[in-house]
């Protein structure tokens, strides 16, 4: 993750200083975030190049987006309710807390995946952490992802 972003930011900074296009580094960071929701380094970014394309209002869209994810990442705030949720994984409300958790960071498949494995279970199905690791396999949570070109 660390030397994609690098790369990208690399990248952005060629298009926006020394190619004087900073449409280019619009669209590859808005190509990171498919990828790579939750990171709020890349909806910085974003917010910084919509700034000077003149699109003030995606701009503080992405800049709210920065302050909200910042939030949520605290590690004051977040490792409790981490701790709270993991510890009682047999209640439905943890998973519940998990989801709404992925939810507001932007990680919308892996919410879902979490309120799945804390519904009610239907005759013969898996629940909980069983459902949980079966459900993240269609998601390609457990394989990496081939890199996409930042300028195709």
């Amino acid at each position: 993750m660390a030397c994609f972003l690098e790369k990208l930011d690399a990248a952005c900074r060629a298009a926006l200083r020394r190619d004087h296009r900073p449409d280019q580094a619009v669209t590859a960071l808005q190509a990171a975030l498919v990828n790579f929701p939750q990171d709020w380094r890349i909806h910085y970014r974003l917010a910084r190049a919509l700034q000077i394309v003149n699109r003030p209002e995606e701009a503080r869209r992405e800049a709210e987006t920065v302050g909200r994810i910042r939030e949520l990442l605290d590690p004051l705030t977040l490792g409790p309710k981490l701790n709270a949720a993991f510890s009682h994984l047999d209640e439905p409300a943890a998973f519940q807390t998990l989801a709404n958790l992925c939810a507001r960071a932007g990680l919308t498949r892996l919410a879902g995946v979490w309120r799945a494995a804390g519904t009610p279970p239907t005759t013969g199905t898996l629940r909980g952490p069983g459902l949980l690791a079966r459900a993240l396999l269609p998601c390609g949570l457990q394989e990496k992802q081939p890199a996409r070109p930042l300028f195709p």
